[in-house]
């Protein structure tokens, strides 16, 4: 064979041999055996609230994390089994939550969504840019398709529910 250059193409042929202690190398469209560029990789960083992440190999998995998953942060964590504990899940803090809302500081708002509906607004002095905002429902499989907040006004946006739910917005 005869390597390629860039005018010409290569023509097809017997491949060079190639030398003693060679068999790391790789052979090149130009017909040289070549050590590869580049063989030390680093593992990936993760990404942060503030900050991208960076390319690389993934981190080793620990003895014993093999029913964990890769997050964007670069940490191996434990993935849900199933639907049904997400919905547990969900629920226990949807109960805690309410109770926690009861006894936390913070202004309480409360609406109710009637069937067939799909927006509510909230409109407080409370609610600024920098407002920390729960909401909860009396149905932990309902939350808010959208939320928007300008100003003073919150506004949520829903599915559309064939019963009236109860919404609660905690602003702190």
């Amino acid at each position: 064979m005869t390597g390629a250059t860039a005018s010409a193409a290569g023509t097809h042929g017997l491949v060079p041999a190639p030398a003693k202690g060679a068999q790391g190398k790789y052979l090149r469209g130009d017909g040289t055996w070549q050590t590869p560029p580049n063989t030390t990789y680093a593992d990936m960083t993760g990404a942060t609230a503030s900050a991208a992440g960076t390319h690389g190999l993934v981190p080793a998995p620990a003895k014993g994390t093999q029913g964990k998953y890769l997050r964007g942060d670069g940490t191996w964590q434990q993935a849900i089994d199933s639907l049904a504990a997400v919905r547990a899940n969900t629920q226990q803090g949807y109960v805690a939550g309410a109770l926690a809302l009861k006894e936390a500081a913070g202004m309480i708002m409360t609406d109710t969504l009637a069937a067939g509906a799909t927006t509510l607004t909230f409109t407080n002095s409370a609610i600024t840019d920098d407002s920390l905002i729960d909401i909860y429902t009396d149905n932990a499989e309902i939350t808010p398709s959208a939320i928007a907040q300008s100003g003073n006004t919150l506004t949520l946006t829903f599915d559309v529910q064939e019963e009236t739910v109860n919404v609660k917005v905690r602003v702190s």
